[in-house]
Formats: C-alpha cells, structure tokens, sequence
C-alpha cells in the first residue's frame, strides 16, 4: 500500500487506468484501478469499486488509458508520463 486518501475530499484526484485484478466492496465489484497521489505523497492505485456512479466493471471515461498497460494483483508505479 502506498498511502491512504482523505474519504470524499475534494482534493482527491486521478490520472490514468488500468486493468487488474477484480476487487469487491460489498456490492461494488471493479477490474479497473486509479492511479493517484497519497496523501503521503506517494503515488499507487486505487480499485475504482469506490468511485461512486457508474455501474460494476464500467471504467471511468474521464481518465487517461495508456494503451494494453494492465495489471494483476498487484499495479506497477504510475507511468512517468502521469508524474
């Protein structure tokens, strides 16, 4: 784990996704992840289960897709061109 993010705070921000592993909240299920800066600053992922809208499964049409770039288990540090 990178870090942790303020729950619903409006300086909660993402750059890009990808593809991983399913992750389930309830009855929230997602193979997609966020790419973000912690509150600690450090960058990591975050499954986007917890975005709120949308339905399961469904990306987030706002955010950047670099190409194939996927993951499982565990996501690779965010592409240097997000920094």
């Amino acid at each position: 784990m990178a870090g942790h993010l303020e729950q619903g705070g409006a300086p909660n921000w993402f750059v890009t996704e990808m593809k991983g592993e399913t992750y389930r909240d309830g009855a929230a299920e997602n193979n997609w992840r966020a790419s973000t800066r912690a509150d600690n600053g450090r960058w990591g992922w975050t499954p986007e289960a917890y975005f709120t809208g949308g339905g399961n499964y469904e990306d987030d049409a706002g955010l950047l897709m670099p190409g194939s770039y996927t993951c499982a288990n565990t996501c690779a540090p965010v592409p240097f061109w997000a920094r």
